[in-house]
């Protein structure tokens, strides 16, 4: 770090559980960037680091370090606790995320958290807790919180589906079937009792959201302020009538059709209104004479868009900014049928690209579509009809002008730019920081270089994992907890058993090649999908790795041989004992031997490693209809400091190039496909 990065400006620590993925994500990197820009000491600190930005700090705890006594704990809320409370136990009312975190850590004792002048809080899911907020207080320096959704201020739900018992206290959750532990009166008290008191701010992006925060017992006495998401306005910017043309005709799109743009993460959340929409584009269908075209991005069903019987275009996934923009241009409208929102970042970046928008006046999408100006509403929330109206008046309206295009980007280019949003926030700073200008002193240098440093060489910051959480101490809570941990315990000795009974001995240097039919198969656990030929795909979030490591023998570290789906890229953990190992991100399906150094294993004792995804998109929790996040995984081996690692020989050729659809379909054309 040199000397002009390190100003007399404010050092800010920023907390988001990710750095890169899910909308919250984003919102917060680009804030943390801008920052940066204006001259602060602006750090990111994240659970799931995926970028590799040199001021976004991976924290998390030293697993090996954890007393046991936690670390059973953990595990049993994790797999047990948490599934029979919650993933089990919802109602049909929603499908968007609803959490409760019991653990959290003590970000404070990162080096430069413990000197920063401002904690701003984004989506801390599964990241900081509310219990352990308590450390942040402690600290004596200013509080922010960005609220993405709701989930700061309820007893779990990350939206309320309308409900608004987190006015009051959250009993009876319309989410649950049941709540015999109490479990999210207890959440709601426990985020009341880290929040009293305190001089916390509380900002919201849009005024639905903030209105919801000042109804709240959470954060009925804290200051809320209303302050956008930040876009990069010089990269979501209108085509020009050239560039326009040639985008369209990328897609093999005529000059008169007209072209809905509609992204979304997953279709299977009913928040986001898929349902509606479909319905309502068979109405806009039998009354509209033009060509229609219907183009998708994100993760979308491909079976389900054809419902509408409009021609669809399904872009999948871009990670590109500029790309992404290219779409927004080529569009005539982009269409959000979400019945309940925040503030999408997906309306900013289209009106910012000239495109205007319909959808339904819910929550801070009202914000951003005037009626006049950059789109129609549809009203009442869920009406299809309604909805219908909306997308044939804004078609009839809104499209075809070089004016309404003009006007959309100049409903946002400056109330988002970067530099806008950036110095709105350091306003806000200096009103709470008294000392938020004061020159950083040769201490503080040294710390904020050493950070930069110890990030570019991957390794990761360690703080203790607090469990103060009092979920753990409520009556009702352990009624019904303490009988789950019996069942907890007992299948925990079955595994144990189960393994045991297995060969899954692995001596340093040898290979394990995975497959179908392979004797020496150590793939367990229901994190992996049927074996294929050389290798076996992973299939949902989380996946496990076991072996046993024979008495006498060292292992150190282990090869894996990964690769993506093809034309794909995938983002993952590897944790050991659920330490993080390393993060790591590969693409398409050509193969990458990757070494993982491990706490060193001394035989005899089981190994587990496991291979972790980042959490779904914020609010959208993986559902059956997307594709599922996986890696293909062809052999490992593991290694010690006498057994060299293993070299690929024609004997353990695998798969270059894989498919990613069906596996009984695909055998022939994948099997012609390795080398």
């Amino acid at each position: 770090m040199d000397g002009a990065s390190i100003g007399l400006l404010m050092i800010v620590a920023t907390y988001n559980s990710s750095d890169n993925h899910g909308g919250a994500a984003r919102a917060a990197f680009r804030l943390n960037a801008a920052l940066r820009s204006a001259g602060m000491e602006a750090f990111f600190f994240c659970r799931h680091k995926q970028t590799r930005d040199p001021f976004s700090i991976r924290l998390t705890e030293r697993r090996s370090e954890l007393p046991q006594g936690l670390k059973r704990l953990e595990a049993f809320w994790s797999e047990t606790g948490r599934n029979f409370l919650i993933s089990e136990n919802r109602t049909g009312l929603s499908s968007t995320i609803f959490s409760v975190d019991p653990f959290g850590l003590d970000v404070t004792e990162a080096p430069v958290a413990a000197i920063a002048r401002i904690h701003h809080l984004h989506w801390c899911s599964n990241f900081i807790s509310p219990a352990s907020i308590r450390f942040l207080r402690e600290a004596g320096r200013p509080i922010f919180i960005t609220l993405h959704d709701q989930w700061w201020m309820t007893g779990g739900c990350h939206y309320s589906a309308g409900c608004t018992k987190y006015e009051a206290d959250c009993a009876q959750c319309p989410q649950l079937f049941s709540d015999p532990a109490g479990l999210t009166e207890t959440a709601l008290s426990e985020k009341i009792d880290a929040f009293a008191g305190s001089d916390v701010t509380v900002v919201t992006p849009s005024q639905w959201m903030a209105d919801c925060a000042r109804n709240s017992t959470v954060f009925r006495n804290a200051d809320v302020q209303v302050v956008r998401n930040p876009i990069d306005v010089d990269v979501f910017t209108p085509p020009s009538p050239t560039e326009r043309a040639d985008a369209r005709a990328e897609l093999g799109l005529e000059e008169d059709d007209v072209v809905l743009l509609f992204g979304a993460q997953t279709l299977s959340d009913r928040r986001k209104g898929f349902n509606e929409l479909v319905q309502a584009l068979k109405l806009v269908n039998d009354r509209i004479k033009r060509r229609l075209f219907l183009v998708s991005f994100g993760r979308p069903a491909k079976h389900t868009l054809s419902v509408a019987g409009i021609p669809a275009i399904e872009l999948g996934e871009i990670f590109d900014d500029r790309r992404l923009a290219q779409i927004y241009g080529a569009a005539d409208l982009f269409v959000i049928p979400s019945l309940e929102d925040n503030y999408p970042n997906t309306i900013v970046e289209s009106l910012a690209c000239g495109t205007p928008a319909v959808g339904y006046a819910a929550g801070g999408i009202s914000d951003l579509i005037d009626d006049k100006i950059t789109g129609v509403t549809a009203k009442p929330v869920g009406d299809v009809p309604a909805l219908a109206d909306a997308i044939i008046a804004g078609i009839e309206n809104f499209t075809g002008s070089d004016q309404i295009r003009e006007a959309c980007r100049n409903a946002v280019a400056d109330s988002h730019h970067a530099d806008t949003i950036a110095a709105q926030m350091i306003g806000l700073y200096s009103e709470k920081a008294a000392d938020f200008h004061a020159p950083i002193n040769e201490e503080e240098k040294f710390i904020l270089a050493a950070a930069v440093a110890r990030n570019k060489s991957g390794r990761s910051t360690f703080a203790t994992l607090d469990a103060g959480s009092s979920v753990f101490n409520s009556e009702a809570a352990m009624r019904v907890l303490l009988p789950l941990l019996s069942v907890h315990e007992k299948a925990e000795a079955r595994r144990a058993a189960e393994l045991k009974e297995k060969d899954l001995t692995l001596h340093p240097g040898e290979l394990c090649p995975i497959g179908r039919g392979r004797p020496g198969m150590r793939i367990l656990g229901d994190g992996w999908a049927e074996p294929f030929l050389d290798g076996v795909w992973t299939n949902t979030g989380k996946s496990h790795l076991h072996f046993f490591v024979e008495a006498g023998e060292t292992v150190r570290s282990v090869e894996i041989l990964v690769s993506a789906p093809k034309d794909g890229r995938q983002t993952f953990s590897i944790k050991q004992d659920r330490e993080i190992l390393g993060d790591f991100d590969i693409e398409g399906p050509h193969r990458r031997k990757i070494e993982i150094p491990l706490s060193p294993i001394t035989g005899p004792q089981f190994v587990n490693i496991t291979f972790e995804f980042p959490e779904p998109e914020l609010n959208d929790p993986e559902q059956e209809d997307s594709p599922p996040q996986k890696i293909f995984v062809s052999g490992f081996t593991v290694l010690s400091d006498e057994a060299a690692g293993h070299k690929d020989g024609k004997s353990n050729q695998w798969l270059r190039r894989l498919t990613s659809f069906a596996f009984r379909e695909n055998k022939r054309a994948a099997r012609n496909n390795i080398t």
